[in-house]
């Protein structure tokens, strides 16, 4: 069985050594560190629309300044 839970940032190593001292958990490093294939998807589809489009892009600072605007 596998099982997800959401785990505060702070807590988080606190919680693998927990499980790790468990007899019956088994703590699979490769996946503590991995980052999901959807993760993947989603930066690659964004490189290749700015490679295509590099001129649709915006400064952080032009974005948040619309964001505020909006508010």
């Amino acid at each position: 069985m596998v099982l997800s839970v959401e785990i505060q940032d702070n807590k988080f190593n606190f919680f693998i050594e927990l499980m790790k001292s468990l007899t019956f958990v088994k703590v699979d490093e490769n996946q503590l560190n991995a980052i999901p294939e959807f993760h993947k998807n989603i930066v690659g589809k964004r490189l290749n629309n700015y490679l295509q489009n590099p001129n649709d892009t915006k400064e952080w600072d032009e974005v948040k300044k619309e964001l505020e605007n909006d508010l």
